[in-house]
């Protein structure tokens, strides 16, 4: 998105609009663009972000022994990560057919990746200044 584009003009104000005026917590507000900006860039790199989302929860929820929590994170994080950004070293002869190898690479992978892995890390670590600490 451009910063000197419509859809930013529309969404700029509608936050301040949501935000300031209808006193709507940013978070939403941030989530809901978040959503139709990923909407917007297809449906394939929405099914990414969904799929890794979903799989570090199911990980998260596993309660695994730290050491081999933290082995799933990062093989599942960076295999997934690898597969986006590799799959085209793969593919020497065509023998995929096209089927993966007409993708682009998903929008945002390496960052929510990264921030993924830290999470996990920040958790295991309870870090007290993570942005997650629970404050009590």
């Amino acid at each position: 998105m451009l910063f000197n584009s419509f859809a930013f003009a529309l969404l700029l104000t509608s936050n301040r609009y949501l935000t300031g005026f209808q006193r709507v917590p940013a978070y939403w507000v941030l989530l809901a663009g978040s959503i139709v900006f990923y909407v917007s860039a297809g449906p394939v790199d929405l099914a990414v972000i969904a799929g890794a989302i979903v799989g570090n929860w199911v990980i998260q929820r596993l309660n695994f022994a730290p050491r081999w929590h933290l082995v799933f994170v990062f093989v599942f994080n960076l295999g997934l990560l690898a597969f986006f950004k590799y799959r085209g070293l793969l593919d020497t002869d065509g023998l995929n057919g096209g089927s993966y190898s007409d993708l682009a690479l998903p929008l945002g992978i390496s960052f929510y990746t990264f921030q993924m892995i830290a999470y996990h890390v920040d958790v295991e670590k309870n870090d007290p200044h993570s942005p997650w600490f629970p404050r009590l």
